[in-house]
């Protein structure tokens, strides 16, 4: 799970200035969006969990899919992820994916990418 952008935490006893430096690139780094992806092999079924997830995600995007049964065959859909967060289930519930139906013929490999809020700001 994304817990922001960390840096070694340094002592910079001979250059105050240099450790300013440091903090401040910190500081910037922690105000930008957290990305995780996921990859899953499976047929499309509503409803999907993307689980092992602590925290909700601000955004979740299909990236790529392939139908495993003919990679060059393009998968014609959206991108629009459509999920209910569900922390007792662990993790986010996928209901729907543009232009997508369920399907127990076709086996597909989904690419997510799930964003999260930075470490702070928002």
């Amino acid at each position: 799970m994304p817990q922001g952008y960390q840096l070694r935490r340094q002592a910079f006893d001979d250059d105050r200035n240099l450790g300013e430096h440091s903090r401040d690139v910190r500081e910037a780094l922690d105000t930008i969006p957290r990305f995780i992806y996921r990859t899953f092999e499976r047929y499309y079924a509503e409803p999907m969990i993307i689980g092992n997830l602590t925290e909700e995600p601000l955004t979740i995007v299909l990236e790529r899919v392939v139908n495993l049964n003919a990679a060059e065959t393009p998968v014609l859909c959206g991108s629009m992820v459509h999920y209910v967060w569900k922390p007792q289930l662990g993790g986010a519930r996928v209901t729907s994916i543009d232009g997508l139906t369920p399907s127990t013929s076709v086996k597909y490999r989904f690419v997510f990418r799930l964003s999260f809020a930075p470490a702070v700001g928002v």
